[in-house]
């Protein structure tokens, strides 16, 4: 979208349809047993898991930069899509906090698992704020471990107690079968037009 206001395209003719998932291949439980907080994605500097290595969070993605130190019982592996629709809802929140993604789909995969968001400003595209288990890390705050540690435990702690509430949330606002009838119904009323 940016692009396109810099391009002066009318504002009014920018319509956006949202990341959105399968609520019926990704699996949801109300209460995971052992619950963790975790980090899917290739493990580099643009997602930022370095700020983690020190905290109590799993990483779930390949090694794309070899600088990064995460040790081995933190670290999964990579991930295929059936790993993820099926234990992704074993955790209690998602941590991202990428410098470069607007609204990555690791997000709203992990809302519709149930999990809680600790994301950084520039992952919260699409996302309601208000929610109490979406958590930002403001950027002045990002490489401030403490502060980090305790949103990312107080952002577990709410999110276990409201698992059934987050995946609600995701279903309505991300669910790839709304957004298909909702993208249908764009492209409709502007070919109408």
């Amino acid at each position: 979208v940016r692009r396109f206001l810099i391009d002066n395209f009318n504002v009014e003719k920018i319509k956006v349809i949202p990341n959105g998932a399968r609520e019926d291949l990704i699996q949801f439980i109300d209460r995971p047993y052992n619950p963790r907080s975790i980090c899917i994605g290739k493990i580099d500097r643009r997602k930022r898991q370095y700020l983690l290595k020190n905290m109590d969070v799993v990483f779930a993605g390949g090694l794309g930069d070899d600088s990064i130190e995460i040790t081995n019982p933190r670290l999964l592996g990579e991930w295929n899509r059936e790993q993820v629709y099926n234990h992704l809802t074993n955790n209690a929140n998602s941590i991202l906090l990428s410098y470069s993604e607007a609204a990555p789909l690791v997000t709203v995969e992990s809302l519709m698992a149930g999990l809680g968001l600790v994301i950084s400003e520039a992952a919260t595209a699409n996302l309601d704020l208000s929610k109490s288990f979406i958590t930002v890390i403001p950027e002045a705050y990002i490489t401030d471990e403490v502060y980090l540690k305790n949103a990312i435990e107080k952002n577990k702690e709410i999110s276990l107690s409201m698992r059934k509430e987050i995946r609600e949330y995701a279903v309505e606002n991300f669910s790839l079968t709304k957004l298909v009838g909702k993208y249908s119904d764009l492209v409709s009323s502007l070919l109408s037009a």
